[in-house]
């Protein structure tokens, strides 16, 4: 069984990394069981990438971003079970609920995977509460759950600095989809086809949810600032309207900036067709919850570099790992249209194509991480 707080498998990194480990098991010949906090969004007529193992939800009720679980079968089911339950942190009932399934069941086999570390820096009041729970729930991982997973080194080595053994630390990095996999090496093979060299004026890409803490205005200004040619904006959110509205702000501003495409939620052969043709995928986020990036994945495998802020406690950098490139992966957002401009030069841009595409071979091809699966003693 997992625990995780969002419907998988959804477009966010948490229920991508669900919906494959429950694929996983089920190639394995393990019956798989997935719980969550929330349902399906109900803005997604059907699930973005197909499913065969069960799905359950836990009856919540929402109190601003908590929730709160409320008497129902899934639950008890959940608590009362002696499958094997692996739980997806951070979230603060999942915390709660692993904690009540413990005691509930002493022998239980539990395990825990570690997504990312959550920094204070909302309000005072959600700030305090956020540092009382990480510490709680990291308490919790250096004495329960084992093995404890995350999904990257970088996260594995503070996982260790704050106290848990380094025996039972185990490292499961994420991993695509089979068919979104096929699709990305056939945009590889059309891209050495076409001879890997960069646009004229660049051509950049980014993909994911069009809210604030992606940042994405930062993104438009930086390739305004350096003369991108184009901006593929691919993702729905709050805050489309508003960077619409940037966009159209530019464009009257004087200057050379981009042209701006927003394209919105797409399939996944669109998606993988847009990445084909583009230079570089580039996650502008700052964010303490960006810590891996799972399309940082899908522009690997279709041979296309991709840029994230070096920021501490995450592996967005290390996923990427541009600075075998000599690339310095921005730590301010001032720095952002510099490191494009360095990642797209014409000298050295071959490289860096066949340098993503095989770091994506050796370190998160499906292959490879089944058999890191394998090796988890779940």
């Amino acid at each position: 069984m997992q625990l995780t707080r969002e419907w998988p498998p959804g477009y966010g990194g948490v229920e991508r990394m669900v919906h494959a480990v429950a694929e996983g098991w089920q190639e394995l010949g393990a019956a798989s069981v997935s719980v969550s906090l929330r349902g399906p969004a109900k803005h997604v007529d059907e699930d973005p990438l197909p499913v065969a193992y069960e799905r359950h939800r836990v009856v919540t009720w929402a109190w601003g971003d908590l929730l709160l679980p409320l008497p129902c079968r899934s639950l008890v089911q959940l608590l009362w079970s002696s499958d094997p339950l692996l739980v997806h942190l951070p979230c603060p009932t999942v915390l709660l609920l692993a904690v009540l399934a413990r005691l509930l069941r002493p022998r239980r086999r539990i395990a825990a995977l570690w997504h990312a570390f959550l920094d204070a820096d909302g309000s005072r009041w959600t700030g305090t509460l956020l540092v009382i729970y990480q510490r709680m729930a990291l308490a919790w991982i250096r004495r329960g759950p084992k093995p404890v997973i995350s999904t990257s080194e970088p996260l594995c080595k503070e996982l260790g600095e704050t106290g848990v053994r380094a025996e039972v630390l185990a490292l499961l990095p994420c991993c695509l989809e089979p068919r979104s996999e096929a699709m990305a090496t056939a945009a590889w093979e059309k891209r050495l086809q076409a001879g890997l060299s960069p646009s004229r004026h660049g051509r950049v890409i980014f993909i994911g949810r069009l809210e604030s803490y992606k940042r994405v205005d930062w993104l438009m200004e930086a390739c305004r600032q350096v003369g991108i040619g184009q901006l593929d904006v691919v993702g729905e959110g709050s805050q489309r309207r508003r960077l619409e509205w940037l966009a159209d702000q530019q464009t009257t501003g004087g200057g050379d900036p981009p042209a701006i495409r927003f394209h919105g939620r797409l399939q996944e052969s669109d998606k993988f067709a847009l990445l084909a043709q583009a230079d570089l995928l580039v996650l502008p986020s700052a964010s303490c919850h960006e810590a891996f990036g799972i399309v940082q994945l899908e522009a690997m495998a279709c041979g296309v570099p991709a840029l994230s802020f070096d920021r501490q406690r995450s592996g967005m950098a290390w996923v990427n790992n541009l600075r075998e490139g000599s690339t310095v992966p921005p730590r301010r957002w001032e720095d952002l249209g510099a490191a494009i401009q360095t990642v797209l030069n014409p000298d050295g841009y071959a490289s860096r194509c066949e340098g993503c595409r095989q770091r994506f071979n050796r370190v998160f091809s499906r292959t490879v991480w089944r058999q890191r699966l394998q090796k988890l003693d779940l």
